[in-house]
């Protein structure tokens, strides 16, 4: 992701917040939207290194929060019972401080929520699962709450505490960072988790779970009544912990039989 692209979507973010027909807002709303669609496609033929897809991430989401808000402010719609919401000014339209606390679900992202059920196998305000099918989800600082996910591609998580997650088949890989306290419940191809502490996975993995920098975790394997979302060899207990190095077995996890 150049910085140039994420300028220009920025200024023309801003050229919307001039505009007063309301049709030209929708219209060039949905351009803004397509626009991202379209640098999420260039970035999966291209070659990154993981520093690279860790940056456009980043940016990407940042792109959306913006959308998302402008949105908001320019076509105000009901999106979640929130007792507060910030609406954006013309000059807030940057890069948004990591302190901000901007509450929302829109655009695959789940952020900064409390206290709340969000269930994507079912249509939720302008998200379906067919929407989602074979897209990435981003789910951020929440605590207390509980979350559904249908198939989709990819998910990354970070900062939960208190929460249970529940998914259908992540296709590709499901990446955990920062959680305390929480119990995911998942079927993904990889699993990827950093920082991770007192928590529970029930998982199907189509390949060998990697853990680093955690501690007190529990695997279990994942088995309702026989549901298998992957046809391969459940290689839920081959865990991998990148921070014990030793033969003897790794004191971060424990394997629930």
């Amino acid at each position: 992701m150049q910085a140039q692209s994420t300028q220009d979507f920025l200024q023309s973010l801003r050229q919307i917040m001039q505009l007063t027909d309301e049709t030209e807002i929708k219209s060039e709303l949905a351009s803004a939207c397509e626009r991202l669609q379209q640098l999420e496609y260039q970035t999966k033929i291209l070659k990154m290194s993981a520093y690279e897809k860790r940056k456009f991430n980043n940016e990407y989401i940042m792109m959306q929060q913006n959308l998302a808000k402008v949105r908001q402010v320019k076509i105000p719609r009901k999106v979640f019972s929130f007792n507060t919401r910030k609406l954006i000014k013309q000059q807030e339209i940057q890069k948004i401080d990591a302190e901000e606390e901007v509450q929302y679900v829109d655009s695959r992202i789940i952020r900064n929520l409390q206290n709340q059920a969000i269930d994507l196998t079912k249509n939720y305000n302008d998200l379906t699962p067919e929407l989602l099918q074979n897209k990435d989800v981003n789910i951020q600082n929440l605590e207390n709450c509980v979350v559904i996910l249908p198939n989709i591609e990819t998910v990354y998580i970070s900062n939960l505490k208190n929460c249970q997650v529940t998914s259908q088949k992540i296709s590709s890989a499901f990446h955990v960072e920062n959680a305390t306290n929480c119990v995911f419940t998942v079927s993904a191809h990889q699993l990827r988790i950093h920082n991770c502490f007192q928590t529970t996975f029930v998982i199907e993995a189509g390949s060998a779970p990697i853990i680093e920098k955690c501690s007190e975790l529990i695997f279990k394997k994942r088995d309702e009544n026989g549901l298998r979302f992957f046809q391969e060899e459940n290689k839920w207990k081959q865990i991998r912990d990148f921070s014990w190095l030793k033969n003897a077995h790794s004191p971060n996890f424990e394997v629930a039989e």
